[in-house]
């Protein structure tokens, strides 16, 4: 029972040192500060700024938002969805896995703008332009 009680302290210190971060990377973006930032907070902050009408009140209380989990099936996790965005756009620079970046072309064939082409929601069953990926 102590091991369990542990592992969950330890997974909310990890949470709240990470939405610090993000909190972080915000005001610095806000700001106009992100070129004090290092090259991987730069891209998160242009992300968060791309994403700043959709998940401001999250960015903006980050800090104290630590304690709050989201539930999948009502809302969206921003700070997974940023890193999500992060994680592919590394992966569209490098072209690695290649299968990626053909996904992305693909999906831009199809008229999906860059947005859509990188996290695609597959739950959308009238989404007509989506292409499933299966990562393995």
């Amino acid at each position: 029972m102590t091991d369990q009680n542990d592992n969950q302290s330890v997974e909310d210190i990890l949470k709240s040192l990470t939405r610090e971060r993000f909190h972080g990377i915000w005001e610095a973006a806000k700001a106009g500060n992100d070129a004090e930032l290092n090259d991987e907070d730069q891209k998160l902050a242009r992300i968060m700024l791309q994403h700043q009408e959709e998940f401001h009140n999250q960015f903006e209380f980050a800090d104290v938002m630590s304690g709050h989990d989201f539930d999948p099936e009502h809302e969206t996790n921003p700070f997974l969805h940023i890193l999500l965005h992060l994680v592919v756009e590394n992966q569209l620079e490098l072209r690695d896995p290649i299968e990626v970046y053909q996904f992305h072309n693909a999906m831009r064939r199809k008229k999906c703008d860059h947005h859509e082409a990188v996290l695609t929601d597959n739950r959308n069953p009238q989404n007509d332009k989506t292409l499933t990926l299966n990562v393995v």
